[in-house]
């Protein structure tokens, strides 16, 4: 059994992003103990701050494996000098910096690109969510490129009437967008536009849900009810709404970035785009057509991407970088 110690970045009530949270479930499941130190703090002051917390803390637990999601707490990592095997994830919006249009990287953000390449010398093993992160890592030997799993056991076709729950009408078609609107990398008016399209060729029968902030709960209970869900960032890791949608057989509409090639190529009833509206229209209503054939779920747990088969490889990683 090992000891394993999660370092990641929480919210202002103290708890990591919800996929995180379920990696160290997964392993848990798996046999291990797995502990999380959270950094709530924000900005360079707030992480150097960490630094001689997570060094106190580090020392308390006798990890075998310390395990930094995201690039900053990976230095942070560096930094507390715990002589630990140190294992990175890069997610991929804390590599490239933040996104504010197609191609386009807010320069003041450019650092975090540099801090990427800087770190690597410094950890036993990288773990990348995509190819397009992947790239950045020069050190090959010590590279994989593992997505991260989604919990199938909660993520999953319910049969409940979750559209009276949430007010909803039952005779619409949902068109649903999980993402911020106002996060310039999630392309917002990529969506409104392609669904102004199909409500003026079809008026009062379909609607656009943008739910965003809510509980991985109440994902799950949207992913239930929409027909179709839709991702139209300029950029990505693996986007965690196509795998999930995937596990609900909830169809998928998303622009070409991350992995989405990788998840939804050969996979009936759901549909890569082009950012031109007409054409994100069109598949829209392609698979919401075909919903009920939809083989998401199945290709999700084909290509090895439940939480538990997400464990085995990365325990594998751990495996492989210990005495």
């Amino acid at each position: 059994m090992m000891k394993i110690l999660f370092v990641a970045s929480t919210n202002k009530r103290g708890t990591v992003v919800p996929f995180i949270a379920e990696q160290a479930n997964s392993l848990k499941n798996q046999g291990h103990t797995v502990d999380i130190f959270g950094i709530n703090e924000s900005g360079f002051k707030g992480y150097l701050i960490n630094i001689i917390k997570l060094r106190r803390f580090a020392k308390q637990g006798n990890y075998n494996i310390i395990h930094a999601h995201y690039i900053l707490t990976g230095w942070v990592v560096v930094l507390a000098l715990l002589r630990k095997k140190l294992v990175i994830s890069l997610m991929g919006t804390d590599v490239y910096g933040q996104i504010i249009d197609k191609n386009k990287v807010k320069f003041s953000s450019r650092y975090l690109f540099i801090l990427t390449l800087l770190i690597q010398p410094f950890v036993d093993h990288i773990i990348s969510k995509s190819e397009n992160t992947a790239k950045l890592v020069y050190f090959r030997n010590k590279s994989s490129i593992i997505p991260n799993g989604v919990n199938i056991e909660k993520f999953k076709q319910i049969q409940n009437d979750f559209r009276k729950e949430l007010g909803l009408n039952k005779s619409k078609k949902y068109i649903l967008f999980l993402g911020n609107v106002s996060d310039p990398r999630k392309n917002f008016n990529l969506i409104q536009e392609a669904y102004n399209i199909i409500a003026k060729n079809h008026p009062d029968e379909y609607e656009l849900l943008t739910p965003f902030p809510i509980t991985h709960t109440q994902v799950i209970k949207y992913l239930n009810v929409a027909d179709v869900t839709v991702l139209s960032s300029f950029r990505e890791g693996s986007p965690n709404t196509v795998k999930e949608a995937m596990a609900c057989n909830c169809p998928v509409v998303a622009t070409n970035v991350g992995d989405v090639e990788y998840l939804l190529s050969n996979c009936y009833g759901n549909f890569i785009s082009d950012f031109n509206p007409s054409e994100f229209a069109d598949k829209i209503l392609k698979a919401i057509e075909l919903k009920k054939q939809n083989e998401g779920r199945k290709k999700l747990i084909d290509i090895g991407l439940s939480d538990q088969d997400v464990a085995i490889k990365i325990l594998k990683i751990y495996d492989s970088i210990l005495p």
